[in-house]
């Protein structure tokens, strides 16, 4: 898309707000009295966590499922009015909650509700993939620019926009309803014909599960043990043909890694288990036609490692939720990465789940003959 100076001036000045308004909401927060917090799950009691060690005053949990206290702390459903005329902090921060009806529940009576981007600067240890302090994460406008550049269609800039505004500015997204159906958008012609897939982060074997009527062939890496034995069953179990599992992670050189599991998903760390590491190059005689990346924030190191498939003309579906940074300098490194070979191809930008997640970046499968880097 044409890059127009006013579009990237409207989001650096959001970006600008956003550093402001969060930065007041960190001073103002010990002021609003006794704060209460809706969601009681995981995420909701890190955060009274993390504000109560900051000397802050947690009054309880408002949630829909209460069933007595929580943490020490009261627990209870919207339709008790112990939290009206309070400040709201909204504990939710996953891909499967809708907030727009939370927060027309809560507005009416709270006097404020703060969604997770417009406190996160309050608690910013509660970082996580997307969500952080806006002022830790500033993109220059070469940066914007360069997004812009890549995105084929208008609905890219209107998706990216709305993903600025709710990660800066926490007003909450709509357009993802448009796109339910991860990695198979039907606005987005990326795919040409039969797949043969590199699924870098497999999971359990979901993405095979969708693509299963357009494979040839699959080849799921699934570094972490428990996801890797089910991503096993699910292919034994399905007499899956020409498909493969292995216990590998996607990574720009052959290294031995250290991985920790978190619930659902496993990430390059300091100490963990030990997991063997490939570039997937490695496999480019395997003839791969779509690589699949979902891959907690490893993206940019395994495109590095993609660099002779991207230039080969391989269509790609590149998670970009995982880090802040993501959402801009993701085109611009398949760019360098691929050179000429991606200046023809088209790149579109879609978002399948509530709240900023599963935002997806897809390239174009090149139909002419492959080329093979110097």
């Amino acid at each position: 898309m044409p890059v127009t100076p006013a579009l990237i001036d409207s989001w650096l000045d959001m970006h600008r707000q956003a550093c402001s308004s969060q930065e007041a909401c960190a001073r103002e927060l010990p002021r609003q009295g006794p704060l209460w917090i809706y969601g009681a799950g995981r995420f909701g009691r890190e955060l009274a966590s993390g504000l109560q060690q900051q000397g802050l005053s947690v009054a309880g949990f408002i949630d829909q499922r209460a069933q007595g206290p929580v943490n020490g702390l009261p627990c209870i459903p919207p339709a008790q009015d112990s939290w009206h005329g309070h400040c709201v902090l909204l504990g939710i921060h996953n891909p499967g909650a809708d907030l727009t009806p939370v927060l027309a529940l809560l507005r009416p009576h709270a006097r404020d509700v703060l969604t997770p981007p417009q406190w996160i600067a309050a608690c910013p240890s509660l970082s996580h993939f997307w969500l952080a302090p806006a002022s830790r994460h500033a993109p220059t406008a070469q940066d914007l620019a360069g997004a812009v550049a890549a995105c084929a269609d208008a609905e890219s800039i209107e998706v990216m926009t709305e993903l600025l505004a709710w990660r800066w500015l926490g007003q909450p997204m709509t357009r993802h309803a448009a796109h339910p159906d991860p990695y198979q958008p039907i606005d987005v012609p990326y795919l040409h014909g039969r797949v043969r897939m590199i699924d870098a982060g497999a999971y359990t074997g979901d993405t095979w599960a969708s693509f299963r009527p357009r494979l040839d062939a699959y080849l799921g890496l699934e570094p972490d043990p428990h996801n890797h034995r089910q991503l096993l069953e699910t292919l034994l179990d399905a007499g899956a043909q020409g498909a493969a599992a292995l216990p590998l992670a996607a990574w720009h050189q052959r290294e031995i890694l250290r991985f920790t599991s978190d619930d659902a998903a496993g990430h390059v760390t300091a100490d963990g288990f030990p997991v063997q590491a490939m570039p997937l190059d490695d496999w480019q005689a395997w003839r791969p036609t779509l690589i699949k990346m979902d891959i907690e924030g490893a993206e940019p190191e395994a495109l590095q490692g993609a660099r002779a498939l991207l230039a080969g003309g391989c269509a790609l579906a590149i998670s970009a939720y995982h880090h802040p940074t993501h959402l801009w300098t993701l085109p611009p490194l398949m760019q360098a990465l691929a050179g000429e070979a991606l200046a023809h191809r088209r790149v579109w930008l879609r978002c399948h789940s509530h709240n900023g997640f599963d935002a997806v970046y897809y390239v174009e499968q090149c139909d002419g003959q492959r080329q093979t880097p110097h």
